[in-house]
């Protein structure tokens, strides 16, 4: 949601010195809470890129443009981060899943993990992407059976 608005004033949408749509309506166009919004919002604050002043004429106002890069960066660097860090904690419960499921499986769950596994690697070797994330909720299925 930050980096959207930080587009929104790369773009040209606003400007120094533009405000931003009250806090409700923009919540409302960016499909987001008012507290993610909010959140967002301080980020951008805290970088000093929107200044916010209180009262009947106040809200959100562009003050610099000037930290955008550094702060959008630091945004895709923490989100780069943090999907790094979940996709390994994927794979090790994927891995403790796995041998568990092979500790309970009756000998007709491993035959069909078997078969599963050989058209899944067939589907990677063709370069079949669609094939091989097609399969992947029968994989899933075999290991919740088990």
């Amino acid at each position: 949601m930050t980096l959207v608005i930080i587009d929104a004033i790369r773009g040209g949408v606003y400007g120094v010195g533009d405000f931003l749509p009250r806090e409700r309506e923009l919540a409302a166009q960016l499909e987001v809470s008012r507290p993610v919004l909010r959140e967002g919002l301080n980020v951008l604050i805290n970088a000093g890129i929107l200044v916010v002043s209180r009262g009947p004429n106040g809200g959100a106002k562009v003050n610099s443009v000037e930290h955008l890069a550094k702060v959008q960066s630091q945004i895709r660097g923490d989100s780069i981060s943090t999907l790094r860090d979940l996709l390994e904690a994927r794979r090790f419960l994927e891995t403790w899943g796995f041998v568990k499921c092979g500790e309970r499986a009756s000998d007709r769950d491993l035959e069909d993990l078997t078969v599963l596994a050989d058209q899944l690697g067939i589907a990677v070797e063709r370069g079949d992407p669609c094939r091989a994330s097609w399969e992947q909720p029968r994989l899933t299925g075999l290991q919740s059976r088990a």
